[in-house]
């Protein structure tokens, strides 16, 4: 997190290159004031993750100068903050590499949260607090609630 929102740094190890997706920068990017702070982010997760692949793993790249850094534009509208969490995991599944396999829209961002729920709902040994309804509609959304369903048993 970058102050006061989501950020995602992918690193592209083929072209040397790092992706800064930044979901609060709208349709113009992010403004210089806001590039020097991601930048500072991203040199130093790269200055970690470096001595990470020096430390741990043989055969991988061990030069970390002469790295670029891009900003891809993600949106064409201005989003919230509560938004960019869910951009940032609807780029982490739909991102390639190169583009976006679905675009950033509302009604995505929803079905992503939607489906972020779903998955969560679905983890082995989830104790979750929510109500009957809310569970079962994240677990098996049907024509039914939960509700209805334990007052036709009890019937």
């Amino acid at each position: 997190m970058v102050h006061d929102c989501w950020v995602l740094y992918m690193w592209d190890m083929v072209a040397r290159e790092i992706h800064v997706f930044d979901p609060l920068a709208g349709p113009r990017g992010p403004s210089s004031e806001r590039k020097q702070s991601l930048q500072f982010v991203a040199s130093r997760l790269h200055d970690a993750l470096f001595h990470c692949l020096h430390e741990y793993f043989a055969g991988w790249p061990k030069q970390k100068d002469s790295w670029s850094t891009i900003y891809p534009k993600i949106v064409d509208t201005l989003y919230r903050r509560p938004d960019s969490g869910p951009i940032v995991l609807h780029l982490v599944c739909y991102y390639d590499g190169e583009r976006l396999k679905f675009p950033i829209t509302k009604n995505n961002l929803e079905k992503t949260r939607c489906d972020a729920l779903h998955e969560v709902m679905k983890l082995r040994e989830n104790r979750s607090p929510l109500p009957g309804d809310v569970l079962w509609d994240a677990l098996a959304p049907s024509q039914f609630n939960f509700g209805e369903f334990l007052n036709e048993e009890q019937a």
